[in-house]
């Protein structure tokens, strides 16, 4: 009985439906793993808790490097990162068929009041380079201007105050601004 055992276990055949069996199972995992974390991170108590924890727990400043988002302000960045630049958007030059040429929309978070603040990964404002820090092309409109690149003053102007756009962002995705609660 042992030599024939012996004799299954040395058979690449039987190896390798026992490898495919043990991945099988371990993938079955993951996915049941992911299920029950994107139903915990959509229930409002998660949320609520996680606020809670990141009142509780005092931040360390790294000066201008910033400190590393929270998982809740992950959660945020990402739903905020997928709406595009709301500048454009507001200004209807963000299109469907500029949606269709690709794949993904290319933003920069902009960090409204600095990133070492208590909620600084959650305030951000999704723009285009252009929007953000890249200064617009001669043929451009005079209204696409660089908010850190030019006169916040006139960019203000074009596109409304940085509390104004952060209020309708976190109206487009859905979700309560959480440094209010």
């Amino acid at each position: 009985m042992h030599s024939k055992k012996k004799a299954q276990l040395d058979n690449p055949a039987y190896q390798k439906e026992q490898q495919d069996k043990q991945y099988q199972t371990q993938m079955k995992t993951f996915e049941k793993q992911r299920e029950r974390q994107k139903v915990k991170e959509a229930s409002p108590e998660y949320k609520v808790q996680k606020i809670k924890e990141i009142k509780s727990k005092p931040i360390k400043s790294r000066g201008l490097k910033g400190r590393n988002p929270r998982a809740l302000e992950k959660i945020l960045a990402n739903k905020i990162g997928d709406i595009g630049c709301i500048c454009c958007l507001n200004k209807k030059w963000y299109t469907s068929d500029m949606a269709e040429q690709e794949s993904t929309k290319f933003v920069s978070l902009h960090h409204v009041e600095g990133r070492t603040k208590e909620w600084a990964h959650a305030k951000v404002l999704p723009l285009c380079a252009h929007h953000h820090d890249t200064p617009a092309p001669s043929h451009a409109p005079e209204e696409l201007t660089p908010i850190h690149r030019g006169n916040k003053k006139e960019w203000i102007a074009f596109n409304g105050t940085e509390e104004e756009l952060l209020k309708q962002v976190y109206d487009i995705i859905e979700e309560d601004r959480p440094w209010l609660g």
